[in-house]
């Protein structure tokens, strides 16, 4: 039964949403006006879930636990641990509230959100080694291609597409084997995503009859999402004379449900995603929420942590705090460095543990830039070394995504006239009116189709290792602008397919640091295809990804009896053989699942960087809990991995206090 505080919270909802649109956006202004001026070191401004004013930490700069970063990795932890009654200290580099409060909050709009330049961090790594084998996202002025990451409360739960799907028993019993640390076994692993479903709100896309009906209306929409059920082998008994409210009956079960997860099933899903009250919910919401009844829970905003303070005195390394610089867009990859200074430093102090959860980039900047990792190298930046741990930085790894987009020649009619907010849009309009049947309530996947290709780049081959993900839209990945193309209102008539490889054999990218200035981002390299059989192998997969979302593209046609809705393809070039299709796609996969570059591995092997409870190794009280600390990418959508694994290691702290 729901609370006091959440039936004021639905009513407060409810009569937002009876707001003008004109209203909507002065409050929304206003209110981000607010957090720019009362965000800070040790000033908060009020969660919204409340209204109540967050609670001042009582133990100055001293804390049991001091977490860096708020996003998947160290938010759930952080809770945890205050949960326990310990201090806690968690500590963010970026603002509360993003000041595109639209992008933040409603899920269609998640599209924009990375584009956000008051908390996006826009990193430029390559793929390739040289330029010239990219595509034409590459930037030629900064040496990379895009890869949009997030400095705000939440981490990049406040920027992403809010998908939440549970990765394979298997990926978690491969640690378990890796490590010999039973607590990795899928079935307790289980029990903690069972912990993560008690805050995060998951659900599927709300088809109600209208929403139905209008689908159902929408014949160029419906004809794909029917190709595809059809296309896929678990839905053979379905016949195209089949209704709409059918099809919707015949989808496979619960992505997450046990069943599908225990089956290892594939087929064709609706995407669960992370939304409460048709808004994105994340880990700052969490963070919030908790804030306001644990005094000692402080969230320190605005505060860029150089590196980790070790105790002189000590034989063995250990973390007893961080150095922090103090201020606003600091870092060097915020479009805003530079627009205001540092307002100075501070040190925060840990009783116990420094745990950094700054993700697959950050994470090992700071480790470097704080002596731990490749002698060779610290030593050649000139920094002093305290553990030799060469895996620091390496064994960077992402998920290979390649687009494939038709176009109509007509509009799509269950989009047209959607802007996601660019001059009139009344799709915004019917859902600031609180229509549960609103478009934007959804992250705008009509469609989710899970696939065994049977090739060799797969972690055993009847692994589901492609992801074909559809949606009304222009996206070919990442660059400058790339959201304003993604919906054009009346010319709504673009289709993507969005074709991800996961359960990768590919582990030789790299992070790196090339200066001593912490505000510096490090060099990245993602080695998507290394010249070897793994990446030949992992780019006919992808071939085989894009064959696959041509056939459903073609059975929509096929569908199509008078010819009258056809579809074109527009990227990759239609006229394209194999070959030139492979040359094609090796230059424009794109990815946004950076991972493991501080990876958990067995205590004989050199490369290892952290212990099965994600311990540095060789250092005291100092952990790494995020993305980064994964050995291989588990499953094919990172948010709800990372979230088990926070809730895993804040459990072994706990049992180990």
């Amino acid at each position: 039964m729901a609370n006091k505080d959440d039936k004021d919270k639905q009513d407060t909802d409810k009569n937002k949403f009876s707001n003008s649109r004109r209203t909507f956006i002065k409050s929304s202004a206003a209110f981000a006006s607010t957090a720019a001026i009362t965000s800070g070191v040790n000033a908060f401004e009020k969660p919204p879930e409340t209204g109540k004013p967050m609670p001042e930490p009582e133990t100055g700069n001293t804390f049991d636990y001091i977490v860096v970063g708020s996003g998947p990795g160290g938010a759930p932890l952080a809770v945890r641990l205050a949960k326990a009654g310990f201090t806690v200290a968690v500590v963010e580099a970026g603002i509360v509230t993003p000041e595109d409060t639209n992008a933040y909050n409603i899920p269609a709009f998640s599209v924009k959100a990375a584009e956000d330049e008051s908390v996006c961090w826009d990193f430029y790594p390559k793929f390739h080694d040289e330029a010239d084998d990219h595509g034409f996202k590459y930037d030629e002025e900064k040496s990379g291609v895009l890869y949009p990451r997030a400095a705000a409360l939440g981490g990049c739960s406040s920027h992403n597409a809010m998908i939440s799907i549970y990765p394979e028993h298997k990926d978690w019993d491969q640690i378990e084997n890796i490590t010999g640390d039973s607590g990795w076994n899928h079935k307790k692993m289980w029990g903690h995503f069972g912990k993560v479903k008690e805050w995060l709100p998951i659900s599927v896309p709300n088809l109600t009859p209208a929403a139905l009906i209008q689908s159902a209306t929408d014949f160029k929409l419906s004809k794909i999402v029917f190709s595809t059920l059809l296309t896929t082998a678990s839905t053979k008994s379905i016949e195209p004379k089949s209704g709409f409210s059918t099809i919707f009956n015949i989808f496979d079960d619960d992505i997450n449900g046990k069943a599908t997860v225990d089956g290892e099933k594939a087929g064709c899903f609706l995407v669960p995603q992370a939304t409460k009250n048709g808004k994105r919910y994340c880990t700052r919401d969490y963070l919030l929420s908790t804030s306001v009844k644990y005094a000692h829970l402080a969230i320190k905003t605005q505060l860029f942590v150089k590196n980790i303070i070790f105790d002189e005195n000590s034989k063995k390394p250990k973390a007893i705090g961080v150095k922090c610089i103090s201020g606003k867009n600091l870092y060097k990859a915020s479009p805003r460095s530079g627009d205001t200074a540092a307002e100075g430093e501070l040190n925060l102090m840990a009783r116990k543990e420094v745990i950094i959860s700054a993700g697959t980039f950050n994470s090992p900047q700071i480790l470097q830039l704080s002596g731990i990792g490749d002698r060779n190298h610290l030593e050649s930046l000139g920094i002093t070394v305290v553990k030799d741990l060469p895996g620091v930085g390496q064994n960077l790894q992402d998920h290979h995504e390649i687009s494939v987009v038709t176009e109509y020649d007509s509009p799509l009619t269950s989009v047209a006239g959607c802007t996601l907010g660019e001059g009139e849009d009344p799709c915004l309009d019917k859902y600031l009116s609180g229509s549960k049947d609103a478009l934007y309530r959804n992250n705008g996947i009509a469609i989710v189709a899970k696939w065994r290709s049977g090739e060799p780049a797969n972690q055993g081959s009847d692994r589901a290792d492609l992801c074909l993900l559809g949606l009304p839209g222009n996206f070919r990945g990442y660059y400058k602008g790339y959201s304003k193309d993604f919906l054009k209102g009346d010319n709504n008539n673009l289709f993507s397919w969005l074709v991800l490889k996961g359960h990768q054999t590919t582990y030789k990218g790299w992070v790196k640091v090339t200066t001593t200035d912490p505000l510096h981002p490090p060099e990245i390299n993602f080695q998507l295809y290394p010249d070897d059989q793994t990446g030949e192998d992992t780019l006919n997969t992808l071939l085989k990804g894009v064959k696959i979302a041509q056939s459903f593209n073609n059975k929509a046609n096929d569908l199509d009896w008078l010819k009258l809705n056809q579809s074109r393809q527009v990227w990759p070039p239609a006229d394209l053989n194999d070959e030139e299709l492979k040359t094609f796609i090796k230059k424009e996969t794109w990815g946004h699942h950076a991972s493991c570059t501080n990876k958990i591995g067995a205590d004989d092997d050199p490369m290892a960087v952290l212990d099965s409870k994600c311990r540095v190794r060789g250092v005291k009280n100092l952990r790494v809990v995020d993305a980064s600390s994964f050995p291989v990418i588990p499953g094919l959508f990172v948010a709800i991995p990372i979230y088990c694994l926070s809730e895993k290691i804040a459990q072994d702290i706990i049992d180990e206090a």
